[in-house]
């Protein structure tokens, strides 16, 4: 694998087949929060049952933890990350074939035949690279099982902050702008809430160890907590596989390339089209691995 060493890199997106799946699955949280939300605790916020919302709330969490386990993330984020290896080996391989001009017939760490698929012509080369991609799946498993159970833990804080929080000013409408006074009923208040998450999302809370700003804990929807976290993870995945297969083989460095959309930011639209090392990144970061 000698001709690759003075390559600059090779250009393996992260997958977006695997990255839509995780969201999916992932989304599946929210929808059956909601489920639970509609038949346990609404019917409780309409009656005005205070302590009957808060014990709702606790089954709530205690089926959500329970139905969407560490074994079930473990379980999902394990077939993600070999979705992410498999589609990123056959980037690689297809790439490094097409640059030195080889067709590659084999490689170790590949879990496809990549004989079969890759039709680069040239002399044939068995790659063989000191790689072991299961190594860095466990760490991308371990992570997901970090963040989701994060993301549990914070949904039945969040919604009932909501709750107590539309049962205030449900009954105070009005009263801060100095016009007629609103007073909605426990029903409204309910039927109110119920329609907010069908539109919105139910809401979730990101641990104040996560926030930079005010160090407060912020509240998103949870399908778009969900979905962050399987972007950066996917994200991160990607990034971490090609910088060790590319320095496996030999490839020192790599070219700084964005997503050329409205959500790069500043600091990364500053270095593309940039050559910087594997070992030391750009700043210490290497694609991929900003959230």
């Amino acid at each position: 694998m000698a001709r690759t060493r003075r390559s600059s890199g090779l250009n393996v997106p992260p997958p977006k087949r695997a990255e839509d799946q995780l969201m999916r699955t992932y989304r599946r949280i929210g929808r059956r929060t909601l489920q639970l939300l509609t038949a346990e605790v609404i019917p409780a916020v309409a009656e005005g049952n205070a302590p009957r919302v808060a014990e709702n709330l606790k089954n709530v969490q205690g089926t959500i933890d329970q139905e969407f386990d560490d074994s079930w993330i473990r379980e999902e984020a394990e077939k993600s990350g070999r979705r992410v290896n498999r589609t990123n080996a056959a980037l690689f391989y297809g790439a490094l074939a097409a640059k030195a001009r080889i067709r590659i017939v084999g490689a170790p760490d590949s879990p496809i035949p990549l004989g079969r698929v890759l039709g680069t012509r040239g002399p044939r080369v068995i790659a063989q690279l000191n790689f072991q991609p299961q190594i860095l799946i466990d760490g991308f498993v371990d992570q997901n099982i970090r963040y989701i159970s994060t993301l549990r833990a914070g949904i039945t804080e969040a919604v009932g902050d909501q709750i107590a929080a539309a049962s205030v000013l449900g009954s105070t409408t009005g009263a801060v702008t100095g016009e007629a006074l609103v007073s909605f009923s426990q029903p409204e208040i309910a039927e109110r809430l119920l329609a907010q998450w069908k539109k919105n999302g139910v809401p979730s809370r990101i641990p104040t160890r996560r926030i930079k700003k005010n160090g407060k804990p912020a509240t998103i929807t949870l399908e778009n907590h969900a979905n962050l976290i399987a972007r950066d993870q996917i994200s991160k995945l990607n990034g971490q596989l090609n910088k060790t297969r590319q320095t496996s083989a030999g490839i020192a460095k790599f070219v700084w390339r964005t997503q050329q959309d409205d959500r790069v930011r500043d600091e990364h639209e500053a270095l593309a089209g940039k050559t910087f090392g594997w070992e030391e990144g750009a700043g210490g970061l290497i694609p991929g691995e900003p959230i």
